[in-house]
């Protein structure tokens, strides 16, 4: 009987050790998967096809904020997190401590967080896609900030329309415009939006500062500047905008009608600082 027992004593310790090692080298291809997706590797192709690794959450630190990125997610979000990412841009936001921002085509919020991070007071962030809002809903959520408002929108030059927006499987390229997609390529489906102007979320809100609004909204930035008429009027904010190049001439030709400098392009070859004339003094 005796022998039995340690017989059976042994086989539940070798079993209790395999189990410990399985549940280690998991934990440890996880953590290396993480590591090699925000390197550019290909494993994140390979976990996505995989029913119970692809719903697996990894752990990242953006400016000292958690995110809880589910591996399906990677794709979506992954280039936020190399630290050359918009490395001119992050500077010049980071000397201008913008106190009230907008961030317009937030996607999982890499601005936002960044602006947090530099002691701004309130913080809205707007999207029109569901997924990337909801990566940052959740980040927002995990470290508990209370002075960031996320609203579900594609910002546009009139409001309570309903758009189409293209959704791409790379990393914010989702577009209301189809042309600004390989749609044999990254195409991931379409969602329907409902479109805000900026100038009613300054009302809704009763905003009464706006230091810097960012814009990177895929092919829609003229839209967006044409639904700002009070907000540039009145506050006069520094704009970070993604110029594509088929509004460029239109874009700077806009910003100059309205008093503003350029600055640019910077680290990202579509991105262009506008300064009001009055305010070239800050940067």
């Amino acid at each position: 009987m005796k022998l039995i027992r340690n017989s059976i004593f042994r086989s539940a310790s070798f079993c209790s050790r395999i189990i410990i090692i399985g549940i280690e080298l998991t934990r440890a291809f996880i953590k290396r998967l993480g590591t090699l997706t925000i390197a550019g590797k290909n494993w994140i192709d390979f976990a996505c096809r995989v029913p119970i690794i692809r719903k697996l959450p990894l752990s990242f630190k953006l400016f000292g904020y958690r995110y809880i990125i589910f591996i399906s997610e990677m794709p979506l979000c992954y280039f936020v997190f190399y630290p050359e990412f918009e490395k001119s841009e992050t500077e010049l936001v980071r000397r201008l401590k913008p106190k009230v921002f907008i961030d317009v085509g937030s996607h999982m919020g890499y601005y936002t967080m960044l602006v947090h991070k530099l002691g701004a007071e309130k913080i809205i962030a707007v999207d029109a896609d569901a997924r990337t809002l909801r990566i940052l809903t959740r980040a927002i959520a995990v470290n508990k900030l209370k002075n960031i408002i996320t609203i579900h929108r594609a910002v546009f030059d009139k409001s309570n329309v309903t758009l189409k927006l293209h959704l791409s499987t790379i990393a914010g390229r989702s577009s209301v415009f189809s042309e600004y997609l390989n749609l044999k390529n990254e195409y991931g489906g379409a969602s329907i939006v409902k479109t805000i102007t900026l100038d009613e979320i300054t009302h809704a809100l009763k905003l009464e500062r706006i230091d810097m609004v960012k814009i990177d909204v895929e092919g829609a930035e003229y839209n967006v500047l044409w639904g700002a008429n009070h907000v540039i009027n009145r506050f006069r904010p520094i704009f970070l905008v993604e110029v594509k190049s088929k509004n460029q001439e239109d874009i700077f030709k806009f910003f100059r009608a309205n008093r503003y400098k350029v600055l640019g392009p910077l680290t990202f070859p579509e991105n262009y600082l506008f300064i009001p004339v009055e305010r070239d003094y800050m940067v």
